[in-house]
């Protein structure tokens, strides 16, 4: 090894400088220097190593120099004997001679073929070539490329077998003790034998041959701490160590002699241990700690450290002036492939040498020692939150803010050092910019006016309340009045908190920058005092006003009887709210009202019923008095307005008594006057529910929220108080809820801050619908039971949303009325005469106790059936305000033993007959639409097309159901759509389903039947005087027309053939219907056919 070597060295140097203008061909100054080892061979001779520079280097290529000496100092009188030649070889045996002789000075083969490798790895074409070939090579190309030849030639001063195969360096042993000159003198280019041409010397050297004097010590390290601008330590020296020296002036009389300086670290406990922090190590101790592995002590240089100027030991140790200055940073090659970082704390010290031109240390500076620090500032704490923290003093009714500020610690699994967090400084601002500004002084504290640090607390704790002597507060005190009185000095003022975290670094611990700010301001946080207020519902009375007295009237029989009243009764009702009439005789004296006939329903173009009566004469001569009433189909009744009918005794007489009946609209709050809101009256004009409600004290804003049945809180209405004497608000909803429900209504109101105050419910209160409740549709009764006690199944479907009860109507043929229907049902209510047919209603019990779940599919069992009767039943739903909806189809009944047989076969579950198919493509006709509204009030699917060419004809707005299928048309069922194989749609039955949209963004997604089996269409072939001629009349009421208004290009003459969906539906609403098609035979189903989507307006 090199070093082994430099411990026994020793020299004596003379160093003459021989100027280039004695020289011929070099126009600059040539520096030659040279050396001895102090080892000698068994004939007693030491080597001595010679080396000559030029600045410029352009000067030394290919080049000859001829080496002479002679015994003695230069004034010697002996002769100059040749001893060789120094040029540039290229020849590899030539070179291996001279990496041999590189060998004997000290160089390592390892190291120089290393170093070739590193910095010519692009000259060498083949790595795999002796050492000797790749010299030759890299010499021979950097001969033609200045700036290879400079990294060349800075290569050969740390090897001298380089400097040998250049020529700038010569190699010669001499007997150990000798004092002898040598003179380098330079030979003519092309110069190849020595002879007198060689005289020009440029170079003169003296030394004593084994004498070997170290280069004297450099200054001690100096420890540069990196500082910023504000005197904080840079995060530049984090696990770094920058260091620069001196150069003493003994070391700069002999710089020629040096190349660099080597530094080394050493643990400080074992330079302590060794004295070494007294008394530096001589460079044998040094070289031997670094090259024992089991030892702290380290080169931290890999290259001789170089330096670009010399310091004198004050201007190195004045790192005030000088703060920026090093020549080397020692990170212990962390960022190197497996190099490993510092660890913070870890003490050293450092001694440094200065290397001569064969590598050899020289004395060894004193000691530096040096912590190594941790300068990396940790992570920022996360999660800042600024709240208000609030203290009531009960005493005085004072609330009093302060700001809370809360985070959470650095996220510390990704830094590279593993210190700690130890703790936490929270800084207030009044602005963002102040932060800024002051961001480079965290331990300057704050002020009630400027910001700055407000606290320094531990790691364990991360929560602070603000509230020191400088710290902003608002003090909110409730007067008796209800009001604030309010502490205005830091009111609505923004505050801007931050919060720097400190490590456990050894060095006296990092701050982290600023977190993200996070403001709060001071305000008054207690919202208004709760409102109070009402609603204002609109209901319907009806009254019967009667004439002033009885008309006589002549008898309606030609010969009256003796004892008769003959009474003609005339009931008119005044607006279509009225629904119903009925009169009766009244007893003053029991104070009962004994009905004439049943209840009279008004058709719907029917306002006027006249009944003519014949009664016999009281037969005490008591007065006689007849009473008439009115009522709705929502359960209102008038009273009973009663006339006295004078009485002739023992003749006949006859009178004639008008009522007339009116809706009385009537406007209050709940329970007083109206217990249900109607939200369509007579004229058919919305009623919107009103609420009023109090501006308490600071009110700004109010939001009216609404709760239907037990769904979610909605906001319907919002507000602002502009108006300053403003004491109240009031709002009124017209959005009334589609099927009869329980509305709640809830006011909260707001200060100029947002504060709430109290969400108050105002009323709940039934509102009526303002959609009609669904049809039901009735499916034929079937007989159970035998003859000894005939009972009935009776059932129906119908949506089941907003229904609180069903009423069933039931008459016969020639018996009484039943009294009872089953257990499912109340008792009887009041008969009803509709079209001849009197009919006695059954209530059921309550329909979500009574019909378990949500299924559209009812069903009872009757009980009490008469055998032989004919019954014919119908059924309509009624809602929880007593709105009723339209009545079913009619149904008739009786009892057969026979049709309670059932067919056996085998119970097949539905999974088991598989799917049904989904077809897309039956008919590109099939479309769903909605029609003009005075023509049908609802949605309806497109089944196929007539054509009135020629033919007078024009929907009936009456009865839309009732048509002329156009003369063409033999067999109506042709009109409607088949698919491509010519099959037919019918039977079918039609479904629908509601679907997503803006006004309805969730919904059920229950399909619901919305027509009956449609096997074929009832038509009668008559006269049409508008055709002339005669042609189909459809009586099927789920069938109708109305103008095409799609096809491109049709005619006026062209109408769309629609089936009606009989359910009610939602204005705003979008529904997608199904019609589902069944084999003709088997009733099975054979595919579903979706329609397109269609919203109603």
């Amino acid at each position: 090894m090199r070093h082994q070597i430099f411990t026994t060295l020793s020299t004596f140097v003379i160093l003459v400088l021989a100027p280039f203008a004695h020289s011929q061909g070099l126009d600059e100054s040539l520096f030659t220097v040279g050396t001895t080892l102090e080892d000698t061979d068994e004939d007693g001779a030491a080597w001595v190593y010679l080396l000559w520079q030029s600045e410029d280097l352009e000067t030394l290529k290919d080049r000859s120099f001829a080496i002479y000496s002679k015994l003695g100092e230069p004034s010697s009188l002996n002769t100059y004997v040749y001893e060789g030649t120094a040029r540039t070889r290229l020849d590899p045996a030539a070179i291996v001679t001279l990496i041999n002789r590189g060998i004997e000075l000290g160089d390592e083969v390892a190291s120089l073929e290393s170093d070739i490798d590193a910095l010519f790895e692009k000259i060498v074409p083949d790595g795999t070539l002796p050492l000797a070939e790749k010299i030759s090579v890299v010499v021979e190309s950097c001969l033609l490329d200045p700036e290879l030849f400079e990294n060349l030639i800075f290569l050969s001063r740390t090897h001298p077998a380089l400097s040998l195969v250049l020529g700038t360096g010569f190699a010669v042993k001499h007997t150990d003790g000798e004092i002898r000159t040598w003179e380098i003198r330079e030979c003519p280019v092309g110069y190849d034998n020595v002879d007198d041409d060689c005289d020009s010397v440029v170079g003169r050297i003296t030394l004593r041959v084994g004498d070997y004097i170290p280069l004297p010590a450099p200054g001690r390290p100096v420890y540069i701490p990196f500082v910023d601008n504000s005197g904080n330590p840079d995060p530049r020296a984090h696990l770094n160590i920058p260091l620069r020296w001196s150069t003493p002036d003994d070391l700069r009389l002999r710089s020629l002699l040096q190349f660099g300086y080597n530094l080394y670290r050493m643990d400080a406990q074992d330079a302590i241990d060794a004295n070494f922090d007294s008394v530096p190590p001589t460079p044998t101790m040094l070289f031997d700690l670094a090259s024992n592995s089991g030892h702290s002590t380290t080169r931290v240089n890999s290259v001789p450290i170089l330096v670009d100027s010399f310091l004198s030991e004050a201007e190195a140790a004045n790192v005030v002036l000088d703060p920026e200055t090093y020549f080397i940073i020692d990170d212990n090659d962390r960022y190197d492939l497996g190099g490993v970082p510092f660890v913070s704390g870890d003490e050293y010290y450092y001694f440094l040498t200065a290397r001569d031109i064969l590598g050899r240390d020289g004395e060894v500076s004193e000691g530096t020692p040096v912590q190594i620090c941790d300068f990396q500032p940790p992570p920022q704490p996360r999660n800042l939150k600024v709240t208000n923290h609030y203290s009531f003093d009960a005493g005085t009714s004072r609330n009093t803010q302060h700001f809370k500020v809360e985070w959470s610690a650095p996220d510390t699994s990704n830094t590279e050092t593993p210190e700690t967090i130890s703790g936490y400084q929270v800084y207030r601002w009044w602005s963002i910019e102040e932060m800024q500004q002051n961001a480079s002084f965290p331990f300057d504290s704050a002020t009630a006016t400027e910001g700055g640090l407000v606290a320094t607390l531990p790691a364990s704790q991360t929560v602070f309340v603000d509230d020191g002597v400088n710290a902003p507060f608002l003090a909110v005190e409730r007067l008796p009045d209800g009001t604030t009185n309010v502490d205005q000095g830091y009111a609505n003022k923004t505050f801007w908190y931050t919060v720097r975290a400190m490590d456990s670094s050894a060095c006296g611990g990092n701050l982290s920058g600023n977190s993200t700010p996070v403001f709060g301001v001071l305000r008054d946080r207690i919202g208004p005092p709760k409102p109070t207020g009402f609603v204002e519902l609109t209901c319907y009375d009806i009254r019967v006003i009667a004439p002033r007295e009885v008309v006589v009237d002549s008898p309606f029989e030609p010969e009256p009887e003796l004892g008769i009243v003959y009474l003609t009764l005339q009931g008119t009702r005044l607006d279509n709210y009225i629904k119903w009439v009925e009169f009766s005789i009244y007893e003053p004296q029991a104070g009962t009202y004994t009905l004439l006939e049943t209840r009279h329903i008004y058709s719907a173009s029917e306002n006027v019923y006249t009944i003519q009566l014949k009664l016999p004469q009281p037969t005490d001569n008591d007065p006689l008095y007849i009473a008439c009433r009115m009522g709705n189909q929502f359960g209102k009744v008038s009273a009973w307005n009663s006339l006295e009918v004078p009485i002739v005794p023992n003749e006949f007489s006859a009178y004639r008594i008008d009522w007339e009946g009116e809706s009385i609209e009537n406007i209050g709050i709940p329970n007083q006057v109206c217990d249900v809101h109607v939200p369509f009256g007579p004229g058919q004009t919305l009623n919107g529910i009103t609420l009023e409600f109090d501006l308490t004290p600071s009110t700004e804003e109010w939001k009216v929220y609404r709760r239907i049945d037990d769904g979610k809180l909605t906001l319907i209405q919002q507000g602002l108080d502009s108006a300053l004497d403003s004491l109240t608000a009031i709002v009124e909803d017209l959005n009334m809820p589609a099927k009869d429900a329980r509305v709640c209504y809830f006011v909260q109101l707001f200060d100029q801050h947002g504060n709430p105050s109290p969400i108050v419910r105002i009323a709940c209160i039934d509102v009526q619908g303002k959609e009609p409740l669904p049809a039901p549709m009735l499916a034929p009764p079937f007989s159970v039971g035998d003859e000894s006690a005939p009972e009935a199944v009776l059932g129906w479907f119908c949506p089941p949303y907003g229904i609180e009860f069903f009423e069933l109507y039931v008459s016969v043929e020639e018996g009484d009325l039943p009294t009872a229907m089953g257990d499912d049902f109340q008792s009887a209510g009041t008969d009803v005469v509709e079209a001849d047919r009197t009919w006695r209603p059954f209530l059921t019990k309550r329909v979500p106790a009574t019909f378990t779940g949500n299924s559209p599919e009812f069903g009872t069992q009757i009980n009490g059936i008469v055998l032989g009767e004919t019954y014919t039943f119908k059924v309509r739903a009624i809602g929880p305000s007593g709105s009723t909806g339209p009545f079913s189809n009619v149904e008739e009944f009786t009892w057969n033993p026979d049709s309670s047989s059932v067919v056996s076969g085998p119970d097949v579950p539905w999974p088991a007959l598989g799917l049904p198919f989904i077809q897309n493509n039956f008919n590109d006709g099939i479309l769903a639409r909605t029609v003009p509204e005075w023509l049908f009030d609802g949605g309806a699917v497109r089944v196929g097309l007539l054509n009135y060419a020629g033919f007078d004809f024009s929907p009936n707005g009456e009865n839309p159901s009732d048509f002329f299928f156009p003369p063409n048309v033999l067999d109506p069922l042709s009109a409607f759509y088949k698919n491509d194989k010519g099959e037919a749609l019918f039977p079918f039955v039609l479904y629908r389903f509601q679907v997503e949209n803006s006004e309805y963004p969730v919904v059920s997604g229950d399909v619901y039947q919305v027509s009956p089996m449609m096997e074929s269409i009832p038509t009668v072939i008559e006269v049409n005087p508008s055709f002339g001629a005669s042609t189909h009349r459809n009586y099927d009421p789920f069938i109708f027309v109305a103008q095409n208004e799609d096809i491109p290009g049709a005619s006026s003459f062209i109408y769309d053939l629609l089936m009606k969906d009989t359910q009610p539906v939602i204005s705003g609403a979008s529904y997608r219907y199904l019609i589902v098609r069944f084999d003709p035979v088997s009733k099975e189903i054979v595919e579903v056919i979706p329609t397109n989507t269609v919203t109603i307006p």
